[in-house]
């Protein structure tokens, strides 16, 4: 399916990334959705991460980016730049 369409970035439902911590069949898709998309060089971003355990298993599943609340919660775009300086230690944590 990626194969036949211009995809550059997957990005996977907080329903899912939130669900692999008590659903073994959502560690199971969330996994090979990561693994084929790293197979194809698509970016696979999960959303929803909001504890430090979401955040180990979206590394164990091969996720590239991460969004939640662990990260930082919703600003506006005028707060974004005095932000920035925190966002690269952040995103280290990847």
């Amino acid at each position: 399916m990626f194969r036949s369409i211009p995809v550059d970035i997957v990005k996977i439902d907080k329903s899912y990334s939130q669900g692999m911590a008590t659903d073994p069949i959502a560690q199971v898709f969330v996994t090979a959705v990561c693994q084929v998309c790293k197979t194809l060089g698509i970016c696979v971003v999960m959303e929803g991460i909001e504890t430090e355990e979401h955040h180990s298993l979206a590394l164990l599943a091969g996720a590239d980016r991460i969004q939640g609340y662990l990260i930082g919660k919703p600003a506006a775009l005028r707060d974004v730049p005095s932000r920035r300086s925190s966002l690269g230690k952040l995103n280290s944590r990847i």
